[in-house]
């Protein structure tokens, strides 16, 4: 296949995934899926429409995505990839910041659809995953980490009540 008819393949399937995104939930998750499994920057998925269709079904659906009573873990995969291969490491902060928070008002009495703790839990781990490989939490070290590497001999033996060695 040379380079023009990848191409071709490609707008054909974001077609398809763009017809996708404006379909039932169910349709949405197929087309966050498709966009999951084929977006790298080795093929030619147009980036920023791409990155707007994933945001549309996410909007569209409150920002937390529900198959079955527990959160779409499809989508938050979706747009790490998309934030990483595309550039969008920002976007992608935001938008799992906004599942997250979709996520914490499905917990709460009164929501409209009210899933299981378990679920919300689970969800809430995906997206603090998904952040953690955006860099966004974990990238600071861990301040006790190398503690050992700065302190002189006496200053330890001092903390541990007894002399150097």
């Amino acid at each position: 296949m040379t380079v023009a008819d990848e191409g071709i393949v490609y707008q054909e399937l974001f077609n398809v995934i763009r017809m996708y995104s404006g379909m039932d939930q169910h349709h949405q998750v197929k087309a966050l899926d498709l966009i999951e499994q084929n977006y790298t920057p080795f093929n030619n998925l147009p980036m920023e429409e791409t990155r707007e269709v994933v945001e549309y079904i996410f909007s569209s659906n409150g920002f937390a995505i529900f198959v079955g009573g527990r959160p779409s873990l499809v989508g938050v995969s979706t747009i790490v990839t998309v934030a990483e291969w595309g550039g969008y490491k920002e976007w992608g902060t935001r938008l799992l910041l906004r599942v997250l928070r979709a996520l914490i008002r499905q917990a709460e009495p009164g929501s409209s659809f009210y899933p299981s703790i378990d679920s919300i839990v689970d969800g809430m781990q995906s997206v603090t995953k998904g952040l953690q490989q955006l860099s966004w939490l974990g990238s600071y070290p861990d301040p006790t980490e190398d503690a050992y590497d700065y302190a002189d001999e006496d200053s330890l033996a001092d903390a541990a009540g007894h002399d150097a060695v």
